[in-house]
C-alpha cells in the first residue's frame, strides 16, 4: 500500500518541524557491541555472533496521544546475516531479551513491537525475505496468538535490506483511531488498529519507547539513527488557580520523587502532590525511574487574586409579608447574581420568602473564573 507524493511531502514536513533529540536521552543496555556514534545515531550490535542489545528513550511517552518517530535503520552489508532489528514500546527502562532469532525482544512483556526481521527462523514461523511484523509480549513467533499482523516483505519487491544502507522507518501511533502505522522506505507497509492501553498494557498508558537488536550464529552490524519524534513525554504543564484553591499535579512513571519548595504541597515525594501555594509558585520536581536516571521537571502555580465585591443593597429596612416583590441593586461591580431566601433573578418577593430575617449575598465571576462573594 503506497501513499502519495502529497502525504509523503505532509509528513515529511511535520516531522522536519521538530527538534533533534538530545544524545543523553538514551539507555544504552545488552551484552556489549552497544556505542554512541554520535549525531543521535547508535550501535545496537557488532558483526559477532550471540549478541543482544537495545537503546530506550529515558522518558516515558503518553499513549493516549499521538506518537511519531522518525529513524533511519541499518542492517549492516552482510546479505544472509542476521537478525535484525525491533521498534518496541514496554514498561521497563532496562529491558532486554535474548539474542538470536529473538532479536532483542523475547520475554520483554508487556510490549507492543514492531520487527525488522532479516533471518528467516521456520520454528518462528518467519517468511522467507526480509519481513516486517507487528507482535506483542515479547514472542517472535508469527504462529501465535500474539502476532498481530502477518509478515510483510519489508521492501515492496521483497528485496534485500542487509545492504549496508540506511532505510528511513516512521512508526505512527494514532490514539484517536488506536492504529499504529508501519513505514519502511517511505512506504506504509504494515499497520495494526487495536485497543493497545487497555488490552496490552493492562490500563497503563505510559512506556518506554526504543530500539533492540541481536545477532546468533550469523550477525551483521545494527544500527539506528533517530532522526525526530513528536513532544509525546510525559511532563509538567503550568497551571492557573483562584486564591484558596489547590491544584493536582501529575507526573507518572517514576520511582521516586523529590519536590522543592516543601511549602503548600501535601507531600514532597509523590508523583501527584496537591499544591496550593498563596502567591505564585514554581515548583520543581526531581525524578528517578527504574534504572536511576534522574531528571527534573517544573510546573509554575498562577494564583489568580479573588475579584474585589461589595453588596450596599439598595431597599427598606423591613417589609410587609405582603410588599410587592422589587428588583434588588447595590452590588458592585455590575454583572454579578444575587441569591438567597425569596429570590428570583435579580427580584426579592416575601411572599415567597416569608416572614422572618434573611441574609442575601451578591457573587462575582472574573474571567479568570475566580469567585467571591458579599
Amino acid at each position: 500500500m503506497r501513499v502519495s507524493a502529497i502525504q509523503l511531502m505532509i509528513a515529511m514536513l511535520l516531522l522536519s518541524s521538530i527538534p533533534a533529540l538530545a544524545q543523553a536521552d538514551f539507555q544504552l543496555t545488552g551484552s556489549g557491541g552497544q556505542a554512541d556514534l554520535g549525531n543521535n545515531c547508535y550501535r545496537l550490535t557488532q558483526a559477532s555472533n550471540t549478541q543482544f542489545g537495545a537503546i530506550w528513550f529515558r522518558r516515558k511517552a503518553d499513549l493516549n496521544q499521538e506518537f511519531d518517530l522518525s529513524a533511519t535503520l541499518n542492517f549492516g552489508s552482510s546479505n544472509g546475516g542476521a537478525d535484525g532489528i525491533v521498534f518496541a514500546f514496554q514498561n521497563l527502562c532496562s529491558n532486554a531479551g535474548g539474542n538470536g532469532g529473538g532479536m532483542g525482544i523475547q520475554g520483554v512483556t508487556p510490549s507492543l513491537f514492531v520487527e525488522f526481521d532479516t533471518h528467516r527462523n521456520t520454528e518462528y514461523a518467519d517468511p522467507v525475505d526480509d519481513h516486517i511484523g507487528i507482535l506483542r509480549n515479547g514472542q517472535v513467533n508469527h504462529g501465535a496468538a500474539t502476532s498481530l499482523v502477518a509478515p510483510v516483505c519489508a521492501l515492496e519487491n521483497c528485496g534485500n535490506i542487509e545492504t549496508g544502507a540506511g532505510f528511513p522507518v516512521r512508526i505512527h501511533w494514532q490514539p484517536d483511531e488506536q492504529k499504529l502505522d508501519v513505514y519502511f522506505n517511505n512506504v506504509l507497509r504494515s499497520s495494526y488498529t487495536g485497543n493497545v492501553v487497555d488490552q496490552i498494557f493492562g490500563g497503563n498508558p505510559y512506556v518506554y519507547w526504543g530500539f533492540t537488536a541481536a545477532t546468533g550464529g550469523l550477525n551483521n552490524v545494527h544500527s539506528v539513527c533517530i532522526n525526530s519524534f513528536n513532544n509525546n513525554i510525559i511532563q509538567l504543564a503550568d497551571a492557573s488557580i483562584c486564591e484558596g484553591e489547590a491544584f493536582q499535579a501529575n507526573l507518572p512513571g517514576g520511582t521516586n520523587y523529590s519536590w522543592t519548595p516543601n511549602s503548600f504541597i501535601s507531600n514532597t515525594a509523590i508523583s501527584n502532590p496537591v499544591l496550593s501555594p498563596p502567591v505564585t509558585t514554581t515548583y520543581i520536581v526531581s525524578i528517578t525511574d527504574a534504572c536511576n536516571n534522574v531528571q527534573t521537571d517544573s510546573i509554575t502555580i498562577t494564583v489568580n487574586p479573588l475579584p474585589e465585591v461589595s453588596l450596599n443593597l439598595n431597599s427598606p429596612a423591613s417589609l410587609c409579608a405582603n410588599s410587592a416583590a422589587f428588583s434588588l441593586s447595590g452590588g458592585t461591580p455590575s454583572g454579578g447574581t444575587y441569591s438567597g431566601n425569596g429570590i428570583s433573578g435579580n427580584n426579592f418577593n416575601p411572599a415567597v420568602s416569608g416572614v422572618g430575617t434573611f441574609p442575601i449575598s451578591y457573587t462575582i465571576s472574573d474571567v479568570n473564573g475566580c469567585v467571591n462573594t458579599a
